[in-house]
């Protein structure tokens, strides 16, 4: 069983691939903070899909697969399953998507159910939870990424298009407001009570110094 750098099993042209759509496909959070994407799958035959590579698969738990496709783009962490593996490509991998690095996940990642019968499309709200590293710079970077389906037991008819289009958008932290220091307390409670003196003394009557007289 052949995989293309983009998750395409090569299968005989028996029926339509298995069609990943992302929606959203952009995601905009702040470094070191989670998100989790979500989307639809359109399962086009009528056949029993399941969650996760071909039992025959060697090596096993190749289940979902992240490309990164910016030079940039960081590896993104994950909440569930386990890396199974990593590949780092520096110069692009070719095609019309280069990817610069390939992570493989296996188990626990998937959050929609575990077994589909086809035809059919299923919206799932959370397909997998990621992290943004920490000290990731702002900016945008886009991904591919797809979770592999069996068929009937065996790897997808007509493979699998995976989701090309995953943007992360990472924005700048916003700038903490610093305390005041306890000398700038002290010195805004002084300036209050000598402002609030000034107004008392401008609302007071006045008083008089001189000797009321009555002539009669």
């Amino acid at each position: 069983m052949a995989l293309s750098v983009f998750g395409v099993f090569a299968a005989p042209a028996t029926g339509e691939p298995i069609v990943e759509t992302l929606s959203p496909n952009i995601y905009t959070v702040f470094a070191g903070e989670q998100f989790t994407i979500g989307g639809s799958v359109l399962f086009p035959n009528a056949a029993t899909y399941a969650y996760g590579a071909a039992p025959q698969a060697d090596p096993p738990n190749q289940d979902e697969y992240l490309f990164g496709l910016n030079p940039t783009s960081p590896h993104l962490e994950i909440t569930a399953g386990t890396v199974e593996l990593s590949l780092d490509f520096p110069g692009g991998s070719g095609g019309p998507l280069p990817a610069y690095f390939e992570d493989i996940f296996g188990q626990g990642g998937w959050l929609g159910p575990a077994t589909f019968q086809g035809p059919g499309t299923t919206p799932v709200t959370d397909w997998r939870t990621f992290i943004v590293p920490a000290g990731t710079p702002p900016g945008v970077y886009d991904y591919s990424y797809g979770i592999t389906f069996s068929e009937n037991g065996n790897a997808a008819l007509e493979g699998i298009a995976f989701a090309p289009n995953l943007q992360v958008d990472v924005e700048s932290t916003p700038a903490a407001t610093p305390e005041p220091t306890p000398l700038a307390l002290v010195a805004l409670g002084l300036a209050i009570l000598a402002t609030y003196g000034r107004t008392c003394s401008m609302k007071a009557p006045g008083i008089s110094s001189g000797i009321n007289t009555k002539r009669s």
